[in-house]
């Protein structure tokens, strides 16, 4: 197994190009070999973008590309991490088809990069916000804030997404920090609240969140 690690062998918010060899001396191939491609994320419920994976192998010779016996071809993806149902940037096809995006050679794609009801988010952002894509008056929406003794942010919800209240002291810096107590949860399904204590370093910029559960 190989693995990079967070801190160590990357940092966040960078592109990252690795390559792993792995030499037949120190491992038998099999005739039915799988590779598996896992991100985890987990410790800080991150988000993960794998791109551009390709998957070479060659037994020696020129243009030789077999292993055990069986034709490895090469293998190009936006996002291996998602199944083939969904498109590169995580939209489902059966969303986008039930939405009626996909129609007249339009691929999944295009469609989740599209914003065809012409409001500030595109399908695939309307998907996670859990609104429509092609009502113009339905998109992820902060209906108010206010600061007292703590900050506060009102928000339309949706009992499928979960939500976080994230905070920074110093925009030119762009670290942003999870407000202790602010989620992540998921909404009530209508007009919401999160609330910050708004002291560094998770004040005085806020952001709110949405991730799928």
């Amino acid at each position: 197994m190989q693995s990079w690690v967070s801190g160590t062998d990357f940092q966040n918010d960078q592109f990252v190009s690795e390559s792993v060899t792995i030499a037949e001396s120190s491992y038998t191939f099999p005739t039915d070999m799988q590779i598996r491609f896992t991100c985890d994320a987990s410790y800080n419920s991150d988000d993960v973008y794998i791109d551009e994976i390709r998957i070479t192998a060659s037994t020696g010779g020129a243009g030789a590309q077999s292993a055990g016996g069986s034709l490895i071809r090469l293998v190009e993806t936006q996002n291996p991490a998602m199944p083939s149902t969904h498109a590169a940037l995580g939209t489902p096809h059966a969303w986008l088809e039930g939405q009626g995006l996909i129609a007249d050679g339009t691929t999944y794609d295009e469609a989740e990069r599209a914003n065809p009801d012409g409001d500030a988010f595109t399908t695939a952002q309307e998907y996670i916000g859990d609104t429509d894509p092609t009502d113009a008056g339905s998109y992820p929406c902060i209906t108010g804030a206010s600061l007292g003794p703590y900050f506060e942010i009102r928000f339309d919800s949706s009992t499928g997404r979960v939500y976080t209240l994230i905070g920074s002291s110093d925009l030119v810096d762009d670290t942003w920090t999870k407000v202790p107590g602010a989620g992540p949860r998921l909404g009530c399904g209508g007009e919401d609240v999160l609330r910050g204590t708004n002291q560094p370093p998770w004040g005085p910029f806020y952001r709110l969140q949405i991730n799928l559960p």
